[in-house]
């Protein structure tokens, strides 16, 4: 796989297995995290054999990283699976099961989809981020292409990004802020990529991600809360005042 990653740190030199957000605006949340990140947005774009990358997401992410690691089911005790990512002991294990990367769902932002690479195999070269408006607008569509979870059905998904481009300029000159617009986008985004999936389809997607839905539930129900849990500050954009009501609605 191809994979356009990002993260918020201090510098381009990497020390030890560091984690890389799928989301742009996940990777901006470090900006200002005290004790975590840094002031300086990156990043890169990874080529990755699949075999090399543990995904544990959509399971119990901790009982899969100790199986993966060859740990008993209750080493370090009642943790996260980000914090056995970063004991030394459990990495050293993963690659020498010929593991590079390990991809999950964060506690923060909550459940971000984060890569982490577990500093062995090709080493990711990191750019710094240009936050000008018109190179992050880019940034942050091909951050939404790069997730299949929030990418839009051909061939509607062309006619959706001209007038996104469109919008964000207007928004541009209005003085909105940027995240949050790209925020509503991915929402908007993630509600018509859900929608476009049959029931049955949309059901089993749900089931995968841990929502325990019945096939009475209404298909529209489904959609919203697999959406809300795709763009989990969907609501904080949304809701603001500042924002356009006209932004466009991608078609279902």
């Amino acid at each position: 796989m191809i994979a356009i990653l990002y993260r918020a740190g201090k510098s381009d030199i990497l020390t030890g297995p560091t984690s890389f957000a799928v989301d742009i605006n996940d990777a901006r949340a470090y900006l200002q995290n005290k004790g975590f990140g840094g002031k300086t947005l990156y990043t890169t774009t990874v080529e990755i054999d699949d075999e090399v990358i543990l995904d544990i997401r959509g399971t119990d992410q901790l009982e899969a990283l100790r199986e993966a690691a060859g740990l008993d089911e209750y080493a370090y005790g009642d943790v996260t699976a980000d914090y056995l990512l970063a004991q030394e002991p459990v990495v050293d294990a993963l690659v020498e099961r010929g593991y590079e990367w390990v991809r999950l769902l964060d506690t923060f932002p909550e459940d971000a989809d984060v890569m982490t690479w577990l500093y062995t195999g090709n080493e990711p070269e990191l750019e710094e981020v240009d936050m000008s408006p018109a190179t992050y607008r880019n940034q942050s569509a091909a951050s939404r292409r790069c997730n299949p979870s929030a990418r839009l059905p051909e061939p509607q998904a062309q006619e959706w990004e001209r007038k996104l481009r469109g919008h964000y300029e207007a928004v541009q000159r209005e003085g909105h802020e940027a995240w949050k617009l790209d925020t509503a986008m991915r929402y908007r985004g993630a509600l018509a990529s859900f929608a476009a999936l049959g029931k049955a389809a949309l059901i089993a997607e749900a089931r995968r991600q841990g929502l325990k839905v019945s096939p009475k539930v209404r298909k529209e129900a489904i959609v919203a809360r697999l959406a809300r849990m795709t763009v989990p500050d969907w609501r904080e954009a949304l809701d603001d005042e500042r924002l356009p009501r006209h932004a466009p609605i991608p078609p279902t």
